[in-house]
């Protein structure tokens, strides 16, 4: 389990973690940490590596990286969808992330309802949260997927096809999962 997430590089390898923090909180009343704890842990985009519990109080947390980055290559997995209810889109961004998406492409279809388009949900400081949120429960994975808005599914139709490793879900298939050979 990994148990932090961060874009912060310190020239020191600390990191300073204060009670305000929503990783403090995290850490203390969720993993309960104690002083010289190991954890895993995340640089934002960058890798996994492991950090020590230095310092531990009611004010601050400090964890000193023990380990180098170990930085993995995934293949590209994108999530197309159409433009659904925000709760919806608000799990698929969280969840998506947690399972290895890298890039979500959000289709307006015909039938997509126009006032979703002014959701919270789709303001980027909005769905980065909710992204964040699923890397901090992931093992793997620790790049922050992009976000692509398309106004018609036209565009990327002919792309699809052309790659046998898509697998398109649709109420009108003939086929069920069971039909397709398994992924490794």
């Amino acid at each position: 389990k990994k148990d932090l997430i961060s874009s912060e590089h310190e020239t020191n390898l600390l990191f300073i973690l204060p009670c305000t923090d929503y990783r403090f909180i995290f850490l203390t009343t969720v993993l309960k940490v104690t002083k010289n704890q190991t954890l895993k842990v995340a640089y934002l985009n960058e890798g996994l590596g492991q950090a020590s519990v230095v310092h531990l109080d009611q004010k601050e947390i400090k964890l000193k990286m023990i380990s180098s980055l170990e930085k993995k290559v995934f293949p590209k997995r994108r999530l197309i969808v159409g433009l659904c209810r925000p709760q919806t889109l608000k799990r698929l961004f969280e969840h998506g992330s947690a399972l290895g998406i890298n890039h979500f492409i959000i289709v307006k279809f015909k039938l997509s309802d126009s006032s979703y388009l002014k959701s919270k949900i789709l303001r980027p400081e909005y769905y980065r949260e909710l992204m964040l949120l699923g890397l901090s429960q992931s093992d793997e994975y620790y790049e922050l997927p992009t976000v692509e808005y398309l106004t018609e599914f036209s565009s990327i139709r002919s792309e699809l096809f052309q790659d046998s490793t898509n697998l398109i879900l649709s109420t009108r298939s003939h086929k069920s999962l069971l039909h397709y050979p398994k992924l490794e």
